[in-house]
């Protein structure tokens, strides 16, 4: 092991690795960077409308280990003169809506039932960020095990 400050790097890893992490990272950016990017041109002309969560629950449907629990959040909205209700997925729990709050959602005005969903692109820019300072610590380690 090579301390450098408070990096550490192990002088007998081979630089390939180094390399192969360099490029690995930079492939999981391009991938979820043309993935965002998807979403937000596919969806460049939906507009935003604030929702009112009516309901906030689950549901089992069944599955090969048993049952499978999904939750959702009902939201209600108008738009044109038009009431709609929209059935969202929930992923995380520490993060749900409670009932009567607002929530923005970004529909179609060509077809106010086609809601975009936000969730994807919180994930794709958590992964961005997490593979472009994962590519920065390959690289910064790279070079070190490159010099010693």
């Amino acid at each position: 092991m090579v301390k450098i400050g408070k990096i550490t790097v192990n002088k007998n890893l081979n630089k390939n690795v180094f390399l192969v992490c360099i490029l690995l990272s930079f492939i999981i950016f391009l991938i979820f960077s043309i993935h965002l990017a998807s979403i937000i041109i596919k969806t460049k002309d939906y507009i935003k409308i604030q929702s009112i969560v009516t309901d906030v629950g689950y549901y089992q449907t069944p599955s090969p280990d048993g049952f499978t629990t999904y939750h959702y959040a009902d939201l209600e909205y108008d738009y044109n003169n038009t009431h709609y209700h929209y059935r969202k997925k929930l992923h995380i729990s520490i993060f749900y809506p409670k009932v009567n709050s607002k929530e923005n959602l970004y529909i179609n005005p060509d077809s106010p039932l086609e809601v975009r969903d936000t969730w994807l692109i919180t994930i794709d820019i958590f992964l961005i960020i997490f593979s472009l300072i994962f590519h920065v610590f390959a690289i910064k380690f790279y070079l070190i095990r490159r010099n010693i």
